[in-house]
């Protein structure tokens, strides 16, 4: 590796719910879980990430964190933080300096939505120097544990949308960006008053214990392009012409304003009747209704 891949490291460890590395005053935070966030896209811009973070999420050097089904909320929080410098990492700066809200949106979407790395019970010292985790170690930090279960949840799957997933995380990384909590080398008010107590043993035997955790894939709804969405409603309202269903209105070229005002209705049971409508338009929100409509309206009818 390079020499500044320890400085990459520093990505998912800070949960977003202190002052410190906030983005700034004014700015606009996208929200991972935006209808907006595009899983193809994001597989295209992750290629700036692949080099230090795998493309299949699975860091490339024990010093570097996996993003594979890392909290989506945290990572637009964290690539954010960095984007407007005010998260230290020059290599990171510069690789997020140019992407747009969308494009960190859709890249946490898709690191978000791979499988989990799923722990080997070796540790990673190194490109060829796999080490097993003694269980005393792990046993020791699952007790200390105990103190981090409220933000990052007791087997570290956090159910915080502003907090990272420390489930899986190498030994090495998870040690080194507590290191810079406590030297005070990494900013964050909350974490440097968790770690100022431990000691380098304490240290160790929480990152044994994260690394043997599995992660699991977050609960965030991985939102869809409307295009994704049409392929789900086309199978009722626009079936192949050789098999027509007349059962159901006709909905390309139809007035985006008509589809949004009755996807929302269906999504009040009490106002239309519709079992299957009701299940499609409840878990919609209003971009994703918007999206929709203005996608069939655009469609020529057939």
């Amino acid at each position: 590796m390079k020499r500044f891949a320890p400085v990459i490291v520093l990505l998912v460890l800070t949960a977003s719910c202190s002052n410190a590395e906030k983005p700034a005053a004014g700015a606009a935070v996208p929200g991972a879980a935006s209808t907006t966030a595009d899983l193809k896209a994001g597989r295209a811009a992750a290629a700036a990430c692949a080099r230090c973070h795998g493309m299949d999420g699975k860091s490339t050097a024990p010093e570097i964190p996996h993003l594979a089904a890392q909290n989506p909320h945290y990572l637009v929080h964290a690539l954010t933080a960095y984007r407007q410098k005010v998260r230290g990492s020059a290599p990171m700066q510069d690789t997020v300096g140019s992407l747009t809200d969308a494009d960190l949106e859709n890249v946490a979407a898709y690191y978000a939505s791979l499988e989990p790395i799923k722990p080997t019970g070796v540790a990673r010292s190194g490109p060829s120097k796999p080490t097993a985790r003694p269980a005393t170690a792990v046993a020791a930090g699952k007790a200390a544990a105990a103190a981090c279960a409220g933000c990052h949840g007791a087997d570290g799957n956090s159910a915080m949308a502003g907090t990272p997933h420390l489930a899986g995380q190498d030994a090495p990384y998870f040690a080194a960006a507590m290191r810079a909590y406590k030297d005070g080398s990494r900013r964050h008010a909350v974490m440097q008053g968790a770690v100022a107590a431990l000691s380098d043993m304490d240290i160790t035997n929480l990152a044994a214990f994260y690394a043997a955790q599995t992660p699991r894939l977050p609960k965030a709804r991985i939102p869809l392009p409307p295009e994704e969405w049409a392929e789900k409603c086309d199978r009722c309202h626009e079936p192949a012409i050789e098999n027509p269903v007349i059962a159901f209105p006709k909905i390309r070229g139809q007035p985006a304003s008509y589809i949004a005002k009755a996807l929302k209705t269906y999504q009040e049971e009490s106002s239309r009747a519709s079992s299957i409508m009701h299940a499609m338009a409840a878990p919609l929100t209003e971009e994703e209704i918007s999206a929709i409509a203005e996608y069939y309206a655009r469609q020529p009818p057939r």
